[in-house]
């Protein structure tokens, strides 16, 4: 699973000053990019660092120890990532010989009995109006 951890500039220059140059920490942090259009408007410039859990647990640790200013921003990351994997998945049915497929369990045509079951649908799949009006999910 990837995680982006975001930083601004003078955190992570500091940050990864005080890692060892032969570190994996120092390797990770080396291959992080400069962004000009910052999610957070507050910042001026951030750096990105696209990298896996476990290497961002690494990255956490060694913060921790070298530079706890960073563990905010990298703490944030792994939070954010974990959030969006866990994210419940939309179900969507239709009834067994139907063509409308229903997101909503508020719907008042949301099949309970003799339907099909999908995580997705195409893009030329039709959806129920009523649906996507009021998902409510």
């Amino acid at each position: 699973m990837a995680v982006l951890i975001e930083m601004p500039v003078v955190i992570y220059q500091t940050f990864l000053g005080r890692c060892p140059s032969l570190s994996r920490e120092y390797e990770l942090l080396r291959n992080s990019i400069v962004s000009r259009t910052p999610i957070d408007v507050r910042l001026a410039i951030v750096v990105e660092c696209l990298c896996e859990l476990d290497d961002a647990k690494f990255l956490l640790a060694r913060a921790k120890i070298s530079y706890p200013l960073a563990t905010l921003y990298i703490e944030e990351g792994i939070r954010l990532t974990q959030k969006t994997f866990d994210a419940p998945q939309i179900e969507y049915r239709k009834t067994a010989f139907g063509n409308i497929w229903h997101f909503s369990s508020n719907c008042s045509h949301w099949p309970t009995a003799n339907f099909v079951l999908s995580k997705g649908v195409s893009d030329d799949s039709t959806l129920c109006k009523e649906c996507v009006i009021k998902p409510g999910w």
